[in-house]
């Protein structure tokens, strides 16, 4: 058994997630992302992974690309225990649950294959704190990937959905190689301990959570779907009527947008292999090769040589590279690839800049002609409150009223938001989904907000949407080349 510690914040825990791990190569993101999306948590808690190594097995590598979003929920310690060999879940819950932090007064049940709601750790939290033993839920829906169909858990038995407990009683779970009905072993070596037990069985029924079927599933529940019985009912809905967010609806149904990705590049040898990393590593293109990465390479042969050269090593799906012999800047650079790229989905991105793996996956969920994210500042902890207009997620649709950017130094992302504001929905979104680098030869960094060359430019974009100048010819840094 290693013990890794992915983050090891220890002070002051008061609820540990416990998530046993087998088979969950092609499921795994469900349950993180609803970690991810937890709302209301204003206390420290742990997530605790426990995995034997296997083929199937998601790896620590996969945990540690969620550490950024799992903090910004409160997260404050990861604990990845790697298992040599196949043990039974019942033994998983008792290692994870001798693990769990001194100080920690709930725990809750993660399977690997369910997405809970965002209010789940709230409430588990706040339900043992009044007092009780045990807490659960006596509604929530099944998905059967298979079968494209969805049943609906409604029964209020001794033991339920989405279980959690007194973490005292996660520390004394008693040794067994059970590997089904585990959830009532737990309930029954609990009451064992501690009689009467004291339960809250929750009703409600909410509508954004979602346990499955399909994947690495310990019970067979195939008949359950085929002919409908207790504990399960039918229900006329699809995946679609469900509160989940729209992209984890979306990547449940397979149903992805295609996403053409614009990507200027001077003089950014030094950061495009890390930018396109994180092209490359966004959730939304894992499966999917629906997408493609445009370059635009504006008169700088460094840039040149090092993306032909990232290019040869493979590493990078559906790349293409344009070579423009003269330095035109990043908007004339930018209508080019507009006129070049695929699609009708356009994810604008800096060459510089580092996006975060949902980027895509988020953005494309959001309905919008042209959305702006927010952004946090690499290596910088001052949080950013502004809106991005230089990376933008924007439809094609836009540019048939805008005709494209203004052929200006700096400032024409900007002018392009002004001018079809009233036409075209532009959507704002609080979302931090990438890091802005700041250097010293980045635009914004030589050209600030005050600078008079950006007044200037502000002063022209208000006067030619006063004068009713909306549709601008779209003027193109000429292509001599595509690799």
């Amino acid at each position: 058994m290693k013990k890794i510690e992915l983050i090891d914040n220890f002070k002051d825990i008061q609820q540990t997630v416990a998530l046993p791990c087998y088979k969950g190569k092609e499921i795994g993101w469900l349950a993180m992302e609803s970690l991810c999306n937890q709302e209301g948590i204003s206390w420290n808690w742990e997530l605790i992974i426990c995995e034997e190594i296997h083929g199937q097995m998601l790896g620590k590598e996969f945990f540690e690309k969620y550490i950024h979003r799992l903090k910004e929920t409160g997260c404050n310690r990861v604990l990845y225990i790697e298992l040599v060999d196949w043990v039974p879940l019942a033994k998983k819950w008792q290692i994870i649950g001798k693990e769990a932090s001194l100080g920690s007064k709930s725990f809750l049940l993660q399977a690997i294959d369910c997405y809970s709601s965002k209010h789940r750790l709230f409430i588990s939290h706040h339900t043992i704190k009044a007092g009780y033993d045990w807490m659960d839920f006596t509604k929530g829906y099944f998905y059967s990937f298979p079968l494209n169909k969805l049943i609906m858990y409604d029964f209020e038995g001794m033991r339920n959905l989405s279980m959690a407990f007194k973490t005292c009683l996660a520390k004394v779970i008693p040794d067994s190689d059970k590997n089904k009905g585990v959830d009532s072993f737990l309930y029954r070596s609990f009451e064992a301990i501690k009689s009467p037990m004291i339960v809250q069985h929750i009703s409600f029924l909410y509508e954004d959570t979602l346990d499955t079927d399909g994947f690495n599933n310990i019970t067979n529940r195939e008949d359950y779907y085929n002919n409908i019985k207790l504990p399960f009912v039918e229900v006329n809905k699809t995946i679609e009527d469900t509160k989940l967010p729209d992209y984890i609806k979306r990547r449940i149904l397979n149903d992805k947008k295609e996403v053409s990705v614009l990507i200027p590049a001077y003089n950014s040898q030094e950061y495009i292999e890390e930018c396109l990393e994180s092209v490359d590593n966004q959730i939304y293109f894992r499966d999917n090769d629906k997408f493609e990465i445009l370059i635009g390479v504006d008169g700088c042969q460094d840039t040149l040589d090092k993306v032909l050269f990232l290019k040869g090593t493979g590493r990078f799906r559906n790349l293409r590279i344009f070579k423009m012999p003269e330095n035109k800047g990043t908007y004339m650079t930018l209508n080019s690839l507009l006129e070049e790229s695929r699609y009708d989905n356009l994810v604008i991105f800096g060459s510089d800049d580092v996006m975060k793996e949902n980027m895509v996956e988020v953005l494309a969920s959001k309905k919008g002609d042209l959305i702006r994210p927010r952004f946090d500042l690499l290596h910088n902890s001052k949080i950013s409150k502004s809106y991005s207009s230089g990376v933008i997620w924007v439809n094609k649709k836009v540019f048939e009223i805008a005709g494209g950017f203004q052929p200006w130094t700096i400032a024409a992302d900007g002018d392009l938001i002004k001018r079809v504001q009233e036409f075209v929905e532009v959507k704002l979104i609080p979302d931090r989904l990438f890091y802005y680098r700041k250097h010293s030869e980045s635009m914004t960094n030589q050209y600030s907000a005050k600078s008079e060359l950006r007044i200037q430019m502000h002063q022209l974009s208000d006067k030619g949407i006063k004068e009713g100048s909306i549709k601008i010819e779209r003027f193109c840094n000429a292509i001599s080349n595509e690799y």
